[in-house]
């Protein structure tokens, strides 16, 4: 039996599909009004911790030259620290190792200033008997890492390590934070400059 189709019940029916393609549109946009945020979120985020970094990326220091000092076995180190920022860095603290390697190493601290103001470029020393090469040399570049508090309020220590990766530890006092010098290094650091593993392993 047909029933027929009447025209209110054919407008009915559309206005059943406007309704329905109307809710979809809305649904779709605040979806998308829904993703938009967390995008933006996540930049905002990822801002912040860019300039929280600024600071602390101008921040370093490496070895310039080693020399043997005669009839003693040891080994003058110079490093140069460097704050290139226009802000004091505090409690700085900047170790010079033995050797390079992935396990924990042998290292002196420098002695150094509380305090190392803006703009600060300078070379200090520190005697050390260094490790040797697979060929039996003696390491030309030993590895330093520094640690220290920049001018936010947080009062977390930066810690730059062998390879230049630089992050923001959880410690707030010295003696903890000197802890990570030297910490073994991930896989991801070590992939970074597999040269000083294929050759930096010392003689017994």
């Amino acid at each position: 039996m047909l029933i027929p189709v009447t025209e209110a019940s054919a407008q009915i029916q559309w206005g059943d599909v406007g309704t329905w393609v109307g809710g979809a549109a809305t649904a779709v946009a605040l979806v998308l009004t829904w993703l938009l945020l967390r995008i933006t979120r996540r930049e905002q985020k990822a801002i912040r911790a860019e300039q929280h970094r600024v600071q602390a990326r101008q921040v370093a220091a490496w070895c310039d030259r080693v020399n043997l000092v005669p009839d003693s076995g040891l080994h003058e180190v110079t490093v140069t620290v460097q704050n290139s920022s226009d802000l004091p860095i505090y409690s700085v603290m900047v170790a010079v190792g033995t050797e390079w390697s992935s396990t924990k190493v042998q290292y002196t601290e420098l002695d150094l200033s509380y305090v190392i103001p803006p703009k600060y470029r300078k070379k200090h020393t520190a005697l050390l008997q260094l490790g040797r090469l697979i060929d039996g040399s003696y390491e030309s570049s030993p590895p330093v890492e520094i640690i220290f508090n920049d001018a936010s309020s947080d009062e977390r220590f930066w810690w730059r390590d062998r390879y230049g990766a630089l992050t923001q530890l959880s410690d707030k006092l010295p003696s903890d934070a000197a802890q990570h010098f030297f910490a073994a290094v991930s896989r991801r650091h070590r992939a970074a400059a597999p040269f000083h593993f294929a050759r930096h392993q010392s003689q017994p």
